[in-house]
């Protein structure tokens, strides 16, 4: 953790133009893309869950938590239970981090036409909670 919070300062201080932000709110949205982009970094370095030590949920989670996990994970599936075929693959590779520059890659669109699919694709899932 400490790890991915250097580097959440390091980017800050190396590229933030601080005189750039008119209030607090865009600083805080732009210190959340930095936080982001350090977090997808740092998980595609790590190795997956099943290559790991077995450091599972059950060991991190509360009797409480439990229960909520359990409702959280309930609702994602009636949300995306609500998708077809090709925005559950859109879906999935946004999930795993990628990013639209890759996704367009991999399924062989343009960028432009990808990025109006993940457009809606959003508007969908917010539709569909």
């Amino acid at each position: 953790m400490e790890d991915v919070a250097q580097d959440v300062f390091y980017r800050l201080v190396k590229f933030c133009d601080f005189s750039a932000f008119p209030n607090g709110d865009a600083f805080l949205g732009y210190l959340h893309a930095i936080c982001k982009n350090v977090a997808r970094d740092f998980s595609r370095k790590r190795p997956s869950a099943a290559q790991s030590d077995n450091t599972g949920l059950d060991e991190i989670a509360s009797p409480g938590q439990e229960q909520r996990l359990s409702d959280e994970i309930l609702r994602l599936r009636k949300i995306f239970s609500g998708l077809d075929r090709a925005e559950l693959v859109l879906a999935e590779y946004l999930l795993k981090g990628h990013t639209l520059k890759e996704i367009a890659h991999l399924t062989d669109q343009t960028y432009g036409g990808l990025a109006v699919r993940v457009h809606r694709l959003r508007a969908r899932l917010r539709d569909l909670e």
